[in-house]
Order: structure tokens, then sequence, then C-alpha cells
């Protein structure tokens, strides 16, 4: 979730074997044991990062302020963190 609420399609490369949230949306660990070999050094190397500049220039992020986080975690943070809904007014 973005701006005001809305909700998009955040792009990156994949770091993440594809049965990683079988189970429901989960927080990245350290040392997560869900990642491939491949996405570890992609994420070291930030290049699984690089394709959101796409959702940059289409408007759904900017390179400063926060970041956007997914909606099945958001009622969470807002629960946990004073005017965490406000960031994204």
């Amino acid at each position: 979730m973005g701006l005001a609420g809305r909700t998009f399609k955040v792009l990156k490369f994949r770091s993440m074997r594809l049965d990683a949230e079988l189970t429901g949306a989960q927080w990245a660990q350290r040392k997560d044991p869900r990642v491939t070999r491949v996405g570890a050094i992609i994420r070291q190397l930030r290049v699984d990062e690089l394709p959101q500049v796409i959702n940059v220039l289409r408007g759904h992020m900017s390179f400063v302020g926060p970041r956007p986080e997914r909606p099945e975690f958001v009622a969470n943070l807002a629960e946990k963190i004073p005017y965490y809904v406000q960031r994204t007014a």
C-alpha cells in the first residue's frame, strides 16, 4: 500500500522460493531459509530493488519517504505505531 492507501504491485526480482508463503504473508528474517542461493546474492548486492525504479517512474513510489507496505501488514502496523496511517495520507 502506498500514498493514500492505494494498492499497487511493487516490481522486484524474485529472491525466495515459490512456496515461501504457502501459510500466508510473513516478514523476512535474517538468514531467511526461504531465500534461494541466487536470491541471497541479489539481495546482498541490492539488485532485487532495481525494478522498483519503474514503480517510481510510474508515480506509485518515490525515492524519498516511507516505504510502501503489504496490505496484510498495514492494520497490524497501524495498531502498533502511532500515526502510522498519517505517514501515507
